[in-house]
């Protein structure tokens, strides 16, 4: 789970996600999906990964 806030405040949800996933990437993760979580969680998201 991704809580794009807790992040960085300045940034767009969708850029924290993908800073999210860069550092997944390179520590050898995949990314098989990422789900946006609003309305019901706003400015979060779960990204499914396998290792």
């Amino acid at each position: 789970m991704v809580k794009a806030r807790s992040i960085d405040v300045s940034l767009k949800p969708k850029k924290a996600y993908d800073l999210v996933c860069f550092d997944l990437k390179k520590n050898k993760f995949q990314i098989n999906d990422i789900v946006d979580l609003s309305p019901f969680e706003k400015d979060h998201a779960g990204i499914v990964i396998t290792g």
